[in-house]
């Protein structure tokens, strides 16, 4: 691609094939490490772990995983809510309404007590 600016043509392509050859020897220049290098990272590496503290995240992660271990010895106070549980205080079954119904007989008259309760 050619580009006019102020009456000279400039060559894009060209100049973009000069950097990324800038660019790669750069990296070849970076590549090889020599044995003092290599040496002094590896001493760096050890007084970091030894020496200094901790990064945040970390801190915070490890925080947060014994938080959740925490939590799951304790017991749960609350559960979800459950509509077939919670649903069935006032529910009887076939053998509770037949129970009622026989106690219900009991009671000749609209004033009369049954044999369990003489009051309320």
């Amino acid at each position: 691609m050619e580009v006019k600016f102020n009456g000279e043509i400039s060559n894009i392509h060209h100049h973009e094939k000069q950097e990324a050859k800038v660019s790669s020897s750069k990296e070849e220049e970076k590549a090889p490490l020599s044995e003092r290098d290599k040496r002094l990272a590896g001493q760096v590496s050890t007084y970091n772990d030894s020496k200094r503290s901790h990064s945040l995240l970390d801190l915070h992660r490890k925080k947060l995983k014994r938080k959740a271990e925490d939590d799951k010895n304790k017991p749960q106070e609350r559960r979800a809510f459950d509509r077939d549980q919670d649903l069935q205080v006032n529910r009887f079954d076939d053998a509770q309404k037949k129970a009622l119904l026989r106690k219900s007989k009991e009671l000749n008259t609209k004033f009369s007590h049954g044999n369990s309760s003489m009051f309320l």
